[in-house]
Formats: C-alpha cells, sequence, structure tokens
C-alpha cells in the first residue's frame, strides 16, 4: 500500500491481468520458478539483470516492478522459432554416412556447425535482414529409411523480432554442406520442404504448422 496521503494508482494505468501473464510467462519460460505480484517504486529490468549477471550471482533473484509507460518497454519477449528441411541423398551416400566413411569427414558435425555459424550470419547474407544477438541456436540432423536426411533447427533470441530468417537460414546451410560433402558420391540429391514448424514469443505470439498440431 502507498504510504499516506499518496493517491493509488487509477486501474487504466495498471496492467492488465492479460499484460501481467504474458508477463509471468516470459519469466517462466526462461526458468524462473517463484513470482510474486507487489508494488514499489519501478526498476530498470533489463539493467537490473546485466549487473546481477556481471557480478556473478548465481541462482539469481530478481525483483522487478514494472509499470505502463514507464519501464514495460523494457521487458524483452523471447522469441523461438523451430524450422524444418530435408536432403534426398540416394543409398551409397546414405551408407556412407550412416557408417562415418565420407572422404570429406563427419557430415552430420560439419553440417551442425555450418548451419549454427549461418544462423549467427544472416544479417550479413541476406541484405535486408538485422543483425540479431541470438542466445541460443541448436541444428539437428536424422537418417531416415527414405534415404534422406531431416534437417531441424532451434534458434532462440531475446527481442521483439522474429528469427524465422535465423532458423531457416541454419537449415539451408546445413543442407547445403550435406550435399557438398556428398557430391563426390552423387550429384542426384534434391533439397526440399525447407519450412517453419513452431514460433512462440514476439508480437504475434505462439504460431504452429498444421504438421505439427
Amino acid at each position: 500500500m502507498p504510504a499516506e496521503g499518496v493517491d493509488l494508482t487509477p486501474s487504466h494505468e495498471l496492467l492488465s491481468t492479460k499484460e501481467i501473464v504474458h508477463l509471468a510467462r516470459l519469466f517462466v519460460s526462461q526458468g524462473v520458478n517463484k513470482i510474486r505480484l507487489t508494488g514499489g517504486e519501478p526498476t530498470r529490468v533489463m539493467e537490473s539483470i546485466d549487473q546481477a549477471i556481471a557480478l556473478g550471482l548465481r541462482p539469481l533473484k530478481i525483483n522487478c516492478v514494472v509499470v505502463r509507460g514507464v519501464n514495460d518497454q523494457e521487458v524483452i519477449d523471447f522469441i523461438e522459432m523451430t524450422p524444418s528441411g530435408k536432403i534426398r541423398i540416394g543409398r551409397e551416400a546414405f551408407d556412407l554416412i550412416q557408417a562415418n566413411l565420407m572422404k570429406k569427414g563427419d557430415v552430420f558435425t560439419v553440417s551442425q556447425i555450418a548451419g549454427i555459424n549461418a544462423a549467427k550470419q544472416t544479417g550479413y547474407l541476406i541484405p535486408l535482414c538485422h543483425s540479431l544477438l541470438l542466445s541460443h541456436v541448436s541444428v539437428d540432423l536424422k537418417l531416415e529409411q527414405d534415404h534422406s536426411i531431416e534437417i531441424i533447427a532451434k534458434v532462440e533470441c531475446e527481442g521483439r523480432t522474429g528469427v524465422e530468417m535465423e532458423a531457416l537460414t541454419a537449415v539451408s546451410i546445413a543442407a547445403l554442406t550435406v550435399f557438398d560433402m556428398c557430391k563426390s558420391v552423387s550429384k542426384d540429391m534434391v533439397i526440399e520442404n525447407i519450412k517453419l514448424l513452431e514460433k512462440t514469443g514476439g508480437k504475434s505470439g505462439t504460431w504452429k504448422s498444421k504438421e505439427i498440431k
């Protein structure tokens, strides 16, 4: 409660229930396991977190006050994108990869590294994409029974812009790397079905492909 003689904040200036729930979900998605609703003076949200991390505080306890029109824009959405793609490589290349006998080396490891590096360099590869500070990038490859490789990338960032292009670039470059490492065996490979599977966070909220609903 405010001190005696201090007026209560008008209702229209308070965060709505929907906004509070959204805010709580953002913190919970990043591992926060205790949230207490209270009041007080507004704090600089991200500045406080940065200072605590710089001091090496583990675990980190954060007390934040979010006030509409004062510091609510400092609360950053955590955005996650999951795209996929496939490259059909044929029986011979499939068997060599499975036995890790491809002349150029470990196809999966090299392609994973290429995809991760590509996601980080998307702003330089695509003219109208801004460079983003990504908090997580992973690329997974899996041999399928139809002599193809399924590629799934997961990209996360802390910000209000999407990372669709970074995630799709990771899948695309991983697939091209597979092609490069296997082209001595077969040039009849096909890269296909590069698409977004799932998106969470950001202004537009959660989106899922019909394939995984």
